[in-house]
């Protein structure tokens, strides 16, 4: 097993040099800390925390909880969450909720004492966990003195540091984008319930702001249908039928229902994708390496995402001020 003995000796440098540069301390040139790191990530080296904690009072651990329901886009940010955790010096100590598991405080009360047992240094936590149970999450580990950054959250709530995830500024970018490409038709396809609803009712608020006509059946409402291949069928009929009526359409969805469309209308169309028609997700950019077509996205920066949140937390612990962080967006092509 590598020690940081090791790290120092196939560096050529001092033991004090590795220790800065795995706690993320100043006073270590650029390229000395970059040689260090890339050596690090080589030989696979992992920080003894336990031992590092028993030196500086520290456990040097973080925790993460994230739902398994958003696909692609959880998966990219938790990996943003761990590299991110493992450049400060930090592990990360991860728990995730089902999509068979009700979002009930109970549930969410035993995936942080999962965490809380390991006494990290600090708990972030992705919004769409605790929705509607945030005043119960913030005082729970309030009383257990563990700081706390919420991502992906909606709208600032009181107690905790927080990053928005600034859906406004997303779905104007997104909307933009088709207006700007000449759809006189824009579908929304997504949620209008729930978790969906503050992103569907600023869809329609953007789409009234450029006076494009709007009305129900651009509306296709993914709410409560199985993930099956009926689905698929639905969606499909459903905006081919919009298709053949209005002219080019627009496509604007949040998640991973488009790939099912455009799969769907490589295979109707023999891989060709129509001219009238031109869509943009709110997603990651991984999701198009499984597409016949590279689809424009429009998505946010999760490194900035991550290094905030630990950044938060690190300032809670100094006894700063809680924060708040709006995201960016941008459209990927």
């Amino acid at each position: 097993m590598t020690t940081i003995k090791d790290i120092a000796r196939e560096c050529n440098v001092s033991l004090q040099t590795v220790s800065r540069v795995i706690n993320n301390k100043p006073d270590v040139s650029p390229t000395t800390r970059s040689k260090i790191l890339q050596h690090i990530k080589d030989v696979g080296f992992v920080p003894n925390y336990n031992a590092r904690g028993m030196s500086s009072n520290k456990r040097f651990l973080l925790g993460y909880i994230f739902p398994l329901s958003y696909g692609s886009t959880a998966m990219h940010q938790l990996g943003e969450m761990i590299k991110n955790a493992q450049s400060h010096g930090y592990g990360l100590v991860c728990e995730t909720l089902s999509n068979e598991l009700p979002y009930e405080f109970d549930y969410c009360r035993k995936l942080i004492d999962n965490i809380v047992c390991y006494n990290p240094e600090g708990i972030i936590i992705d919004a769409r966990i605790i929705e509607g149970l945030e005043r119960e999450t913030v005082e729970y580990l309030s009383r257990k003195k563990i700081p706390l950054s919420v991502v992906n959250a909606m709208s600032p709530i009181t107690g905790c540091n927080v990053i928005l995830n600034n859906i406004n500024a997303a779905v104007d970018l997104g909307v933009n984008y088709l207006v700007n490409n000449g759809c006189e038709h824009i579908v929304f396809l997504g949620w209008t319930q729930d978790s969906g609803s503050s992103l569907y009712k600023k869809f329609i608020s953007s789409i009234k702001a450029h006076d494009l006509d709007y009305d129900q059946d651009n509306i296709i409402d993914t709410y409560g249908i199985g993930n099956n291949k009926d689905k698929v069928d639905f969606i499909f009929n459903q905006t081919e039928r919009l298709f053949k009526q209005k002219g080019k359409l627009g496509i604007f969805t949040p998640h991973f229902w488009l790939a099912s469309i455009i799969e769907k209308w490589a295979i109707v169309n023999g891989k060709e994708m129509p001219n009238e028609l031109d869509a943009i997700t709110l997603e990651t950019d991984e999701m198009n390496s499984a597409l016949p077509y590279q689809l424009p996205c429009c998505i946010t920066d999760n490194s900035i995402i991550a290094e905030k949140a630990l950044q938060f937390i690190k300032a809670e612990r100094a006894n700063e001020t809680r924060q708040i962080f709006k995201t960016e967006w941008k459209i990927e092509q």
